[in-house]
């Protein structure tokens, strides 16, 4: 499959798909599913689009055709070439013979997810220290959610130390956390923790943490992604696995495999190239 030549592929086929199609939900740029176990408010802050970026379409460079035009990222059986990216939200890519259309969010996410989750059983998060430590202000009731699991965060790859009433100096971060919101972050720690005395499952606490540093350290919705990070983007998702849905539980891509495509354009029954 060579590359799509309408850069307008990836907003048609995810906003006009027929109502009474079954190949998923399909979901808009503006909505988004509920998610986080209730916590609808927070995750979408998270997963917000970055403001100024306007809904362009970017075809990769590649041209030519058959397979492997584009952006590559063949790693071998079930490897994927990206053929274009939808409003700096989507990946429009082939995986084996689907085209599916990849959040690049939640995908990243998910990624990160598994790579946080391999190095903390590990027994060690890789962590990043500040050439500036930032001093991070929270309000009362935070600072003292924040002083009570200053070991937790120790082991998630943090360095936080107390830095007066209701501040804290962040000397350290996890390595994959990159140039992200750490006072967001902490917030969002803040209400996992809140909601430990629910959850008897230890492995089951520490993964709802891990899921907020992968979710806060991923590519957002509205950054223009690089063709060496759609590469990289797509590598990663098919070395984790293909997943299906972020740790949140929401959905990563659409698939459409060839038949289902024939179906969408009025193709079933052709047997002609026309």
């Amino acid at each position: 499959m060579g590359p799509l030549a309408d850069p307008g592929f990836g907003e048609t086929l995810i906003r006009r798909l027929p109502d009474d199609c079954d190949v998923g939900v399909v979901t808009a740029a503006e909505k988004r599913p509920s998610c986080c176990n209730g916590r609808l408010p927070r995750c979408a802050r998270v997963c917000q689009p970055v403001a100024g970026r306007a809904g362009r379409t970017t075809t990769a460079p590649g041209g030519g055709g058959g397979a492997g035009a584009g952006v590559s990222a063949d790693g071998g059986p079930g490897g994927g070439t990206a053929a274009g990216a939808d409003r700096n939200r989507y990946l429009v890519a082939q995986v084996g013979d689907e085209v599916q259309i990849v959040d690049q969010h939640t995908a990243h996410e998910r990624v990160l997810f598994e790579r946080l989750q391999r190095q903390f059983e590990a027994g060690q998060i890789a962590s990043q220290r500040a050439l500036l430590p930032q001093v991070v202000e929270l309000s009362a009731a935070e600072a003292v959610s924040v002083r009570a699991h200053l070991e937790d965060l120790g082991r998630l790859g943090f360095e936080v130390e107390e830095f007066g009433q209701g501040s804290f100096v962040v000397r350290a971060m996890p390595a994959l956390f990159g140039q992200g919101d750490q006072r967001a972050l902490l917030r969002a720690l803040v209400e996992d923790w809140d909601a430990w005395p629910s959850t008897p499952s230890m492995q089951e606490r520490y993964n709802t943490v891990l899921a907020s540093v992968a979710c806060h350290s991923a590519v957002r919705a509205g950054r223009a992604l690089e063709v060496p990070e759609m590469r990289r983007l797509l590598e990663d998702w098919r070395e984790a696995g293909l997943p299906s849905t972020c740790p949140h539980g929401r959905r990563i891509a659409m698939r459409l495999t060839i038949e289902e495509l024939d179906r969408i354009f009025g193709r079933l029954g052709w047997h002609d190239d026309r």
